[in-house]
């Protein structure tokens, strides 16, 4: 806010820049010239009220008093300029702040069915329930994020990410399989990985986090063509990160198979 108050009284000068370059350079040098008179009578006034207490003429108490009055007019227009800037830099700061606070306001929490996880859904994003394995898909027409949650304990999160990449070594070919790393969501920690490989002669880039525990089991897959991959991972990684599992441990049932990585 403070940022585009700052810059608000600078905007109408900017604004009323030509975009023709000979009109552009007529514009600046008009200003230069003219921020210059500003300055010059500013030096000029001081020079005569001093000369005004110091020679004691009249012609120097009438040029003096003339400068005062135009110093003190230009001080008063400098200061209403000032305020009014502030003014609507800080009205402008208010309406964004405003505009954010909407925003967040509309975005969605995802409940899960089988695990009662929540999600955020970004404004303009959509969601899709009970696609295959997946309890939701949240997706920008671009990106997508998968959620699949069972009540299974594994004991740990090895198994479950051992299964997931031998998973994508099974429907994929042309496979690249990044080494796994740890990742800390929600305040637990998850094991992740990159797959980069052709589902159905179709090049796809995948970002998978998985956990195992008293919560259960869930995998987090978020996808896209891999020319998006660059533009959409962040967002996508983003999003992930807003999963919250439930404190309490589950009733669990028994292992079952961790759920298959799908196509969008």
């Amino acid at each position: 806010m403070l940022d585009s108050m700052m810059c608000s009284s600078w905007i109408p000068v900017l604004a009323a820049i030509p975009t023709d370059p000979a009109q552009r350079v007529g514009y600046l040098i008009g200003f230069v010239v003219g921020l210059l008179l500003i300055v010059g009578v500013g030096v000029f006034g001081v020079v005569s009220i001093i000369m005004a207490f110091t020679r004691r003429t009249t012609a120097w108490i009438v040029m003096g008093s003339i400068s005062g009055l135009l110093i003190v007019l230009m001080g008063v227009a400098l200061g209403v300029a000032v305020v009014t800037g502030f003014s609507k830099g800080f009205a402008k700061g208010l309406n964004n702040a405003r505009e954010r606070s909407e925003q967040a306001q509309k975005v969605e929490t995802i409940t899960g069915k089988v695990i009662p996880f929540t999600i955020e859904k970004p404004v303009g994003w959509s969601v899709k329930r009970d696609q295959g394995t997946f309890d939701a898909i949240l997706t920008d027409r671009s990106g997508y994020v998968g959620i699949i949650a069972e009540k299974a304990d594994l004991g740990s999160n090895e198994p479950l990410v051992n299964f997931a990449r031998k998973r994508f070594e099974t429907i994929g070919t042309e496979l690249s399989l990044s080494d796994n790393e740890t990742a800390t969501i929600d305040g637990r920690t998850w094991i992740g990985f990159t797959a980069r490989c052709k589902v159905d002669n179709l090049p796809f880039a995948y970002h998978c986090y998985v956990h195992s525990g008293k919560e259960g089991s869930i995998q987090l897959m978020a996808w896209t063509f891999q020319n998006q991959w660059e533009s959409e991972a962040a967002e996508l990684d983003r999003v992930m990160h807003t999963v919250h599992l439930p404190d309490d441990a589950m009733a669990h049932a028994p292992v079952a198979t961790p759920a298959v990585p799908a196509k969008p």
